[in-house]
């Protein structure tokens, strides 16, 4: 099967991680005309406050009590700023100097690679099993390399979709204790699983180490650029000087527009309309693509992951780009590509199910193409 079905429809893409933009529209719109009535809109003119606008960091403190292990968060503990791309770059250019050394899953969101070059940090990838980064390969890599943090995304792992369980979370908890290691917890995926799958946030296991890192990008919509960071009280003061310093403070419109969507319980509607359509077309992407995924796949996920080789990887690439379907490049992702390896689908940016299903039988043919490698779990 081929693009051309389809083609009034926009090219087939499963390579961005983003829910369905069009179930936000009819929230979207209903949240702007709240904001347009708000008597506060006059200060939202000015420059924003430290810190955050007040009204938007009681809504995030309300939105995490309802989707996060976060239960007892106040607004005071969260420094608002413009989603979790924009949390990592502020939190690791708080830790660290350029040179240093950042441990990192061997498989990882990509932006995180583009943050330490930024900043001129150098990535440390720590072995993973089914089950994420092992405490022995976590201990062995901090000595080793003097880190003094690490970065984790323990739910819905980008990009292989596993969850660390329980009993791995708490064994990186007391090994971070242990080493003096701080913890970036990408939690951007929590809300999805919440509170279908409650487990708990390494903020709640160490709060004294961890800096927690959320925002609305795969639940709500990506361009409500809504993130927020959640770490020891030390730190807060330093973070915010940064923020003003580097953007003179979060976009407060913005902030409460999200506010708006929380007080009115917009948020919570369309959250769950997410999770209702990211499970459908789960159920499409594992009925259609079967053992080519990863062993264990989260019956919920925005990205799936399809363990295979590094040169088997780069050749479905290829081979569907050919096709006309467009997937993350192999390597982007991929740190320690003698340990992680694959390719990453990602579900929710096909506007409909039918075009999602498309794109899956695309995909499904050049896996199904003689000669293709055997695919081999994450090790």
């Amino acid at each position: 099967m081929t693009l051309a079905e389809g083609q009034e429809e926009g090219p087939l893409n499963l390579s961005a991680n983003v829910p369905t933009y069009r179930l936000a529209q009819p929230f979207l719109r209903e949240a702007l005309n709240r904001t347009a009535a708000d008597p506060g809109l006059d200060e939202l003119c000015g420059y924003p406050p430290t810190g955050g606008d007040q009204v938007a960091r009681e809504a995030v403190a309300r939105w995490l009590h309802e989707s996060s292990a976060l239960a007892d968060v106040g607004a005071d503990e969260l420094i608002l700023c413009s989603g979790v791309m924009s949390a990592l770059y502020l939190v690791l250019n708080h830790l660290h100097r350029p040179g240093e050394a950042v441990l990192c899953e061997s498989a990882t969101f990509f932006g995180i690679r583009d943050v330490a070059r930024q900043l001129g940090l150098r990535l440390v990838p720590v072995a993973m099993d089914a089950h994420g980064v092992t405490p022995e390969a976590l201990e062995a890599a901090a000595r080793s390399s003097g880190a003094r943090s690490v970065v984790l995304i323990p739910t819905l792992q980008n990009p292989t979709a596993l969850t660390y369980p329980r009993e791995r979370r708490e064994a990186i908890a007391r090994s971070c204790a242990q080493l003096s290691l701080d913890i970036i917890e990408d939690d951007i995926y929590g809300a999805l699983t919440w509170p279908e799958q409650p487990l708990p946030a390494f903020q709640t296991l160490v709060p004294d180490r961890t800096f927690y890192l959320g925002g609305v990008s795969k639940i709500l919509l990506p361009g409500l650029r809504v993130g927020w960071i959640c770490c020891p009280e030390q730190h807060r003061a330093p973070l915010r000087e940064l923020i003003w310093t580097t953007s003179i403070g979060s976009p407060q419109i913005g902030h409460r527009l999200f506010a708006q969507m929380v007080m009115a319980d917009q948020a919570g509607r369309l959250a769950a309309v997410v999770r209702d359509e990211i499970r459908a077309r789960s159920r499409l992407t594992m009925e259609r693509l079967g053992d080519t995924l990863a062993p264990g796949s989260p019956p919920m996920s925005l990205h799936y992951w399809i363990p295979c080789p590094m040169d088997e990887a780069r050749r479905i690439h290829a081979d569907c780009l050919a096709r006309g379907l467009t997937l993350t490049p192999p390597e982007l992702p991929v740190i320690d590509a003698a340990n992680v390896s694959g390719m990453r689908i990602c579900i929710g940016a096909p506007p409909t199910r039918e075009r999602l299903q498309t794109a899956l039988e695309v995909l499904a043919g050049v896996l199904a193409q003689p000669g293709a490698a055997t695919a081999r779990p994450v090790v």
